[in-house]
């Protein structure tokens, strides 16, 4: 047994099964807009894309605001299910679906209640985009506010640890808004409509799945009473953790409302299709940057939540090298190769004039470094660090605004050259600041992310599955236990507890594992937790009833807080002393 063994293979196991839902989930409105623009544009009319663009916007402020009310709540929510109380889990969760819910609803019924000044907002009447726009979103808005609500399911599936279940849905969405968007259009020919419909019924029709794990009593997150008091605290912790994020997305929204207006005035219907082309793109950019994020946030604040800083630290290097590196590709495919990219949305890049190329190269180098900014702020915010989040994606946002302003001023031409060197810029600061911090602060850890010096008293020790590891590893637990001065009682309960479980552990795993499992031991004020994990199979907490050296009725005798999960492909068990109770 080592103290400090290589623990990539539980993270990389964690991290690979959350990986392609928290993508798919972020895709799938970029994907569906894609989808319905390219369709719409080969087979209604050419002004459809453009017309999808327009909406970019409502889609993005829609998110924002899914990501202040829900995202930061569900980090919150994956933090205490770390640590593993189940209760005020199940609170946050009730806060953050009803909240998200209730925002969204009023905000569509306002859009219904003036819809022609909605509409108007993006489009003159004049214009002959307008009466597409009128149709399409008379119908697309009724999606929102049951997506709410499905979109808030989403989040907490995954952190439940149903990420497949969730990618299936995703998957089968997307193919099925393919489908009958062509049906809609070429058989039915409903026209606008017709794709609006489809939209709305793929996203929603298809979360019938996760009726029967719900009703089975397995989703460990249920709806329950707040109190008042309890529901606005929680809710502006929420408000608090996700507006460094979400702040960014509906200034982003407002940043691309008005680029359209300005690029329409003065571009026309050209630079309209090229701005729209770059919009897909870095929309779909956005969700895949998004998708990690989302792993950061859910098994990272669960990491957290259970106390393992270098876990989460694992976790934030592997999640940035990959994002890096895709980020990357996509932006040397779109540089290099921009005649099929325009090919692909219904235009030949021989229509184009050569200046709007250009336009469109270097909209597309925005990405990186505006992906890498936001990606590296949500982490320390993640962490933490929510200010110093805050602080850099105001300077972001400030950067836009100026890009924005000088182009107004000086001419069109200046925005698309001064935007990917301010965000340059900023990302440079970022890397500085956060350095410096690691290098003057011996107490923060690496890159600034969170303090290394936890409130509890944690110990992680990493073993394979071989008997001669038992020991050593026993007494290093003996040895945690009696620092932390636990009642006598409690002290033997736990090496008792520990000592079945492990050699319980070997035995049933040795012959089909060559990896190596995880146990954590936090010493709290009031309690002591047992944390296990493991890579394997869905198996009940009964089943340990089997074995030949342990006993469920040991568990409950001794620590009647006992709980099995199953998330991301690891099964954790965890058991909860409460110092505090008289035996």
């Amino acid at each position: 047994m080592k103290i400090g063994r290589n623990r990539s293979g539980i993270i990389n196991r964690m991290f690979s099964s959350y990986i392609l839902s928290s993508i798919l989930v972020m895709m799938a409105v970029p994907i569906h807009e894609m989808t319905d623009g390219i369709l719409l544009n080969r087979t209604v009319s050419s002004d459809a894309l453009s017309m999808i663009a327009l909406l970019t916007p409502v889609n993005i402020f829609f998110f924002a605001i899914k990501t202040i009310l829900v995202t930061g709540l569900s980090i919150l929510t994956a933090k205490t299910f770390g640590a593993r109380d189940y209760n005020k889990a199940s609170q946050q969760f009730t806060v953050a679906v009803s909240a998200n819910t209730i925002a969204i609803a009023i905000l569509t019924g306002l859009a219904f209640l003036f819809f022609p000044q909605f509409v108007q907002l993006f489009c003159d009447t004049g214009s002959p985009i307008y009466p597409l726009l009128y149709d399409y979103a008379k119908i697309i808005l009724l999606q929102f506010p049951l997506l709410s609500i499905m979109s808030a399911l989403d989040t907490f599936m995954r952190l439940a640890g149903k990420a497949r279940l969730v990618s299936v849905t995703i998957i089968v969405s997307c193919f099925l808004n393919v489908v009958l968007t062509w049906v809609f259009l070429h058989i039915f020919h409903w026209g606008i409509q017709g794709a609006a419909m489809a939209t709305i019924i793929c996203a929603i029709g298809t979360k019938v799945a996760y009726v029967p794990y719900f009703i089975s009593g397995k989703f460990p997150f249920k709806f329950t009473r707040v109190k008042l008091s309890d529901y606005n605290r929680m809710l502006f912790q929420g408000i608090k953790i996700g507006s460094p994020c979400a702040l960014n997305e509906i200034v982003m929204s407002i940043i691309f409302f008005a680029t359209n207006d300005i690029i329409f005035a003065t571009q026309g219907t050209q630079g309209m299709f090229v701005w729209s082309v770059t919009l897909q793109l870095l929309s779909l950019t956005q969700m895949i940057s998004s998708g990690f994020i989302g792993i950061n946030q859910h098994i990272g604040a669960l990491l957290l939540g259970e106390n393992d800083n270098e876990g989460f630290r694992i976790l934030i290097r592997k999640s940035l090298k990959i994002q890096f590196m895709l980020l990357s590709a996509v932006v040397l495919l779109c540089v290099l190769c921009p005649t099929p990219i325009f090919q692909l949305f219904g235009k030949s890049a021989g229509n184009i004039h050569p200046q709007y190329v250009t336009y469109f190269t270097l909209g597309i180098l925005m990405m990186l470094p505006m992906r890498l900014i936001i990606s590296l702020t949500e982490t320390m915010n993640i962490g933490g660090h929510t200010g110093l989040s805050l602080l850099f994606n105001i300077l972001y946002l400030g950067a836009i605004f100026l890009a924005a302003y000088v182009s107004t001023m000086c001419g069109i031409g200046y925005f698309w050259w001064l935007l990917p060197i301010f965000q340059t810029l900023i990302l440079i600061a970022l890397m500085v600041t956060t350095t410096i911090i690691h290098l003057r602060n011996r107490y923060y850890s690496w890159f600034a992310l969170m303090p290394t010096m936890p409130d509890e008293v944690s110990m992680m020790l990493t073993a394979s599955y071989d008997t001669n590891e038992i020991k050593p590893m026993l007494d290093n637990i003996a040895k945690f236990l009696e620092i932390a001065e636990l009642p006598k009682e409690i002290e033997f309960h736990a090496n008792l507890i520990c000592e079945e479980l492990l050699y319980h552990i070997i035995a049933e795993q040795k012959s089909i594992h060559k990896g190596e499992f995880e146990m954590r031991l936090t010493d709290k004020a009031d309690e002591l937790i047992i944390i296990v994990k493991e890579i394997g199979m869905p198996r009940d907490l009964l089943g340990f009833s089997d074995g030949k050296s342990l006993s469920s009725n040991i568990i409950t005798a001794l620590a009647p807080k006992a709980k099995y999960d199953y998330y991301n492909g690891v099964c954790v068990v965890s058991i909860t002393f409460d110092k505090t109770m008289k035996r």
